[in-house]
């Protein structure tokens, strides 16, 4: 499930998951940064991810259509997460994407990723 965070800025989408995402999880989602780049000519995404237990198939091959239509349109992505995976694809991602400044935060570093994420570059 995802569930969008309200942040005081209109460039940064917020969203929680917690648990098996599904393709309707990402059709809101990708609504919502869709909305905010007709508005802006880049976002920022800020992710906290509780538990994940998977995708459906519908849900990963669309989110992956939408992130490769939509790649250069991110400046900056954090992950707030405790999983070491999701650390290391922080990196990989941060790395692959030249476009978007992707960095991992612990649980505890909360409040540094909601300050780096608004703060302007």
């Amino acid at each position: 499930m995802i569930e969008p965070i309200a942040l005081p800025l209109d460039d940064v989408v917020g969203f929680r998951i917690d648990g098996r995402v599904n393709s309707d999880d990402v059709s809101r989602i990708a609504d919502v940064i869709q909305a905010r780049l007709g508005r802006r000519s880049k976002i920022r995404i800020y992710a906290e991810v509780e538990r994940f237990s998977g995708m459906s198939v519908k849900a990963f091959l669309k989110d992956i259509a939408f992130s490769l239509r939509h790649f250069k349109d991110f400046e900056r992505e954090a992950i707030v997460s405790d999983a070491a995976w999701l650390k290391k694809l922080a990196v990989i991602s941060d790395r692959i994407l030249p476009s978007t400044d992707v960095r991992h935060f612990s649980r505890s570093e909360k409040g540094h990723a909601l300050e780096w994420i608004v703060e302007k570059a």
